[in-house]
């Protein structure tokens, strides 16, 4: 079975990261507002706010995607990039989904994002294509079949069909399709103004609960590639 568009990334796959990670939630009250934030924790203890994942977010578009690189490179993964030359900039546009939907890279989290490709974005089949050719994707294939089985995704929608639903209602609330296809003049405004502008809410940590983690050990991925 092949791989679905967000699912399929788990980032970053090259990385030698051999930890799982942990999520727990927390709530954050400042002076101005109460913000819904994740807290993530992984098994040496560190610790990371996204702040991308609050609705209420000031951050630029840019701002966020940069944010969730870091949070990449806090447990461990590879920043994947596009090469100058390519037209379309899919790690991007991917990039962007995760910062514009609040979705971090749990394997949960990505499964969620795959509804909010499908159902709330104008991906074409023509990009999915592509993306599946590309040879991290290929690798990252090998290696959940490998080590989880061939069953494994259907598994997992089922598994997490409460917080897929809930994605999928979010997105028949939405004024308009976000664009998959990143106009670059979207980078520099403000998170909050572009999810009022789409309509856009993203899910509370609460509506974020998967029913279990899965963990995966990303290290097989290299030794498979």
């Amino acid at each position: 079975m092949q791989n679905l568009l967000g699912y399929s990334a788990l980032l970053n796959l090259d990385s030698l990261c051999s930890h799982s990670i942990k999520i727990a939630f927390i709530e954050l009250v400042n002076l101005d507002q109460q913000e819904d934030l994740r807290l993530i924790v992984d098994d040496q203890g560190a610790n990371m706010y996204l702040k991308y994942q609050n609705q209420n977010s000031h951050q630029t578009l840019r701002e966020a995607i940069e944010e969730y690189h870091e949070y990449l490179t806090h447990i461990g993964r590879q920043i994947l990039t596009d090469s100058p030359e390519d037209t379309d900039p899919i790690w991007l546009y991917h990039d962007a989904t995760h910062a514009i939907f609040g979705q971090d890279t749990t394997i949960e989290g990505e499964a969620a994002l795959d509804f909010w490709v499908f159902f709330g974005t104008t991906f074409s089949w023509k990009l999915l294509k592509k993306y599946q050719q590309l040879p991290e994707i290929k690798d990252l294939s090998r290696a959940l079949v490998s080590e989880l089985g061939l069953t494994f995704i259907p598994k997992l929608y089922w598994r997490n069909k409460g917080v897929i639903w809930t994605v999928i209602r979010h997105t028949r609330r939405m004024t308009k399709k976000w664009p998959f296809e990143l106009p670059s003049t979207l980078l520099d405004r403000r998170l909050d103004d572009l999810r009022e502008e789409y309509g856009i809410t993203v899910l509370t940590s609460e509506q974020k609960v998967p029913s279990r983690l899965t963990e995966f050990d990303y290290s097989i991925v290299s030794e498979i590639s």
